[in-house]
């Protein structure tokens, strides 16, 4: 917290007082931190912080688990498309047998990615 000590020893009427020395002094005992209440406050603080490496792991960590993710839903996702291929081409072939779509219209739609066939 940011203190000014103008603004501790204001009046009502925002007149400044005479400040003496005392209250000056009292001022600085109640707010000031020693060396070694510095110290120890960053020394519990570089407690807490991660070093390079630590940081390092982790952003290793989280990549390799990332990518074993993706490769999985890679997977799932080809698996799942191969599946829905396989229905679309047999419904482009019944279409055919059924004669609603000529063989060659039926050929043409077969050659379509993502997996052509034939």
């Amino acid at each position: 917290m940011k203190l000014r000590i103008d603004h501790i020893f204001m009046q009502d009427n925002n007149q400044k007082n005479s400040v003496t020395t005392d209250e000056i002094m009292n001022f600085l005992v109640d707010h000031m931190v020693t060396k070694e209440e510095l110290r120890y406050e960053v020394a519990e603080i570089r407690k807490e912080m991660a070093t390079k490496s630590e940081l390092g792991k982790l952003r290793s960590d989280m990549i390799d688990h990332m990518n074993k993710n993706t490769l999985q839903l890679e997977t799932t996702f080809g698996t799942m498309m191969r599946a829905e291929d396989r229905k679309v081409g047999a419904l482009i072939n019944l279409l055919a047998d059924k004669n609603v779509i000529s063989s060659q219209e039926a050929g043409m739609i077969l050659k379509l990615e993502p997996f052509p066939s034939m």
